[in-house]
């Protein structure tokens, strides 16, 4: 399997379809490399993966994860 990974300022993409053995629909991998910063013995990309069954560009469903994660953790503040 060949993979092809897309830079973007502040990390790398790569994406696949996706289907589990007993279902007919498929879903998007999007698998997210951060370099990390050099750690002691461990300087290791750290990987993040996101499934998501939206139809728009990759670079748009991955700014919707991220603004998501901010509402979220942000709106369970009072």
């Amino acid at each position: 399997m060949v993979v092809c990974w897309k830079t973007y300022a502040d990390c790398a993409v790569a994406e696949t379809l996706h289907s589990m053995n007993e279902t007919r629909k498929a879903f998007r991998l999007i698998v997210v490399k951060y370099k990390r910063q050099a750690e002691l013995f461990d300087d290791a990309p750290k990987y993040h993966v996101i499934v998501s069954n939206r139809a728009e560009s990759t670079a748009d469903t991955l700014i919707w994860y991220r603004q998501r994660g901010e509402t979220s953790a942000n709106g369970s503040r009072s």
